[in-house]
């Protein structure tokens, strides 16, 4: 599948459903579960719907089903990205680069200043994205993930303007 196949746009969290009728709520934690990743639950994203500091984040393929997800609140001037997923059968394909540069275009623009994450030690494929985004590792929180307990290393990015490079080439 080529990056031209993919929508991103913001999940709706309220009345929006996929072409089976399923809440786009359902869809992003059917995806976070699909890849292994704790949920925040449909109560607590309904919640944040519309709140200008929250950005949810999709990937969509051509026939309308969520395949990665971008989402994170900011936070004064600060963006917390929770979570960063693609789908296992659509990983490899450059849509974690290209969700990513656009969510943090996007809280660069609703005023986040620098991203911070924290991402599992043992996660290679996760850490080297980020640092080809420019991610600095700035401290470790020791036992942070559980099942397994696992530290988690926390990086930054400065979200200056310009800060996204060839956005042109997402390769």
């Amino acid at each position: 599948m080529s990056q031209d196949e993919i929508i991103v746009r913001e999940i709706l969290l309220e009345g929006a459903e996929d072409q089976e009728g399923m809440p786009e709520v359902e869809c992003l934690i059917a995806l976070e579960r699909a890849c292994g990743l704790s949920s925040f639950g449909p109560e607590s994203y309904r919640r944040k719907a519309g709140r200008p500091e929250n950005l949810h984040f999709g990937a969509f393929d051509s026939a309308g089903e969520l395949i990665g997800l971008f989402t994170g609140e900011i936070v004064l001037d600060e963006f917390q990205i929770d979570n960063l997923a693609v789908h296992p059968d659509h990983r490899r394909n450059g849509i974690g680069m290209l969700l990513i540069r656009i969510g943090l275009e996007e809280a660069r623009r609703r005023g986040g200043a620098r991203a911070l994450l924290e991402v599992r030690a043992s996660n290679w494929a996760a850490r080297q994205l980020y640092e080809k985004n420019g991610f600095l590792l700035i401290g470790t929180r020791r036992d942070y993930y559980r099942e397994p307990l696992e530290d988690a290393l926390v990086l930054a990015l400065d979200l200056e303007p310009g800060f996204v490079r060839d956005a042109e080439n997402l390769s």
